[in-house]
């Protein structure tokens, strides 16, 4: 089994704490820009079931209590995610 790659993963509490500019430019999916109150309302959801993480970006291999479980260059190269 080869090298595994991580999605950045980022705290739901510390993402809480950013300005909305800063929370709009990572934490909006596919670029649509969300408003930063319905982000910062997904945020505060989030921390109530628990969650700790999020990740920037698509991941399909995700544990909220842990973050990117990790994926193989393969896959990420059949996603088209990542070049090497």
């Amino acid at each position: 089994m080869g090298e595994k790659i991580f999605h950045h993963i980022i705290p739901v509490r510390e993402a809480m704490l950013v300005d909305d500019d800063t929370l709009c430019y990572f934490l909006s999916p596919d670029g649509d820009i969300e408003p930063a109150a319905e982000i910062r309302a997904d945020l505060v959801t989030r921390n109530a079931r628990g969650h700790k993480w999020i990740t920037i970006g698509h991941c399909t291999n995700f544990d909220p209590a842990t973050g990117c479980l990790g994926h193989s260059r393969e896959e990420m190269e059949a996603r088209s995610l990542v070049r090497f």
